[in-house]
């Protein structure tokens, strides 16, 4: 629980699944775009897999979702020559993307629900229906018969075990709105985090599956992956507090993939923080902490930071947001106005 709770508190923007990492990698050419989405729609296509698999249908909407964020991201034509011309390349780009994956969805659909909000839309609040869901997922991602060796498959494990960690997030809040709108005693993070009792668990089988993954084909990153996936190992990651030579490891392999321009270097920042936690070092970025209640209303309290009057170069450097940005976040959230 204790983990569970840490890592809430350490990572404010995980909501936003991929929301703007994409811009923090070095720009590509417009001809290595459209490789690169090819590329994503390509293994979706012809994996060796069926769709009636759940595992493999969520696979295959990674890459696609993949191929939609940079469809949507590049290039940046307020910097181009011919705007119009450029919006209007990218417009053609993106509808061809989204009508592909349109197909994909509704292809997968026809053999029942994939995700959880092909099952119940956007009802976070339920935390049962949250649990028996899990359950549900865990046992196909268990039974599968989608091969190993396919990096669909691999995504599509890495995507529901990322699905189930956010939907107990969601909850969360979920159940602090609503506490504070009924005035309940416990309307604070403290009170709602208490309920859930089986994340750790779930994290420790993501661990172990994330293991496997790497040993096979490396830490997914985001230029051979796309960002949804490679999204999706990096919380894993960060999560991995109960095995720290399984952290250690990720850690080596986001590092190696920041320095080669594969992954953005807040990932790193992130994770090297959350590794220095577990560890009881000072992190550099301070991006780990906790609430702690002062008075009626808890405050998010960084963890100790080396040399803390050059934390804003650092997190500058790694094209994060400002440190006094991201307190000011992180004390709504423990406070449960976020």
């Amino acid at each position: 629980m204790l983990k569970f709770i840490g890592f809430f508190l350490g990572a404010a923007s995980l909501l936003s699944v991929c929301a703007s990492a994409a811009n923090k990698l070095a720009p590509a050419s417009e001809t290595a775009l459209d490789r690169r989405i090819a590329q994503f729609e390509a293994l979706a296509r012809h994996a060796r897999c069926r769709d009636s698999d759940r595992v493999c249908a969520m696979g295959k909407r990674a890459f696609f979702q993949s191929a939609e964020i940079l469809a949507k991201t590049y290039p940046d034509c307020a910097r181009a020559h011919d705007r119009k011309t450029c919006e209007g390349a990218k417009t053609k780009r993106l509808d061809a993307v989204k009508k592909a994956e349109d197909a994909l969805i509704r292809a997968t659909r026809v053999h029942g629900p994939v995700d959880y909000e092909d099952r119940y839309g956007e009802d976070y609040a339920d935390l049962k229906k949250i649990a028996d869901y899990a359950a549900a997922t865990q046992h196909d991602i268990a039974t599968t018969k989608c091969p190993k060796s396919e990096k669909i498959c691999a995504a599509g494990e890495l995507a529901f075990f990322e699905e189930i960690d956010q939907l107990y997030l969601r909850n969360i809040y979920a159940c602090v709105a609503a506490a504070q709108k009924s005035r309940a005693p416990d309307a604070t993070i403290f009170g709602c985090v208490s309920h859930h009792r089986d994340v750790d668990k779930i994290d420790d089988e993501a661990t172990t599956r994330l293991v496997q993954i790497t040993d096979r084909f490396g830490l997914p990153n985001e230029v051979e992956w796309g960002e949804k996936t490679s999204h999706d190992a990096w919380l894993l990651a960060q999560h991995a507090d109960d095995d720290q030579k399984a952290q250690t490891k990720f850690l080596a392999l986001v590092k190696r993939a920041a320095e080669r321009g594969l992954t953005p270097m807040e990932d790193y920042a992130y994770l090297l923080d959350r590794h220095a936690k577990n560890t009881d070092a000072p992190q550099l970025y301070g991006t780990q902490g906790n609430c702690k209640a002062v008075g009626n209303s808890p405050v998010w309290v960084p963890v100790p930071i080396k040399d803390e009057a050059e934390v804003e170069k650092r997190r500058a450097a790694a094209g994060m947001e400002s440190f006094k940005s991201y307190r000011a976040k992180m004390n709504r959230i423990c406070a449960g106005t976020q």
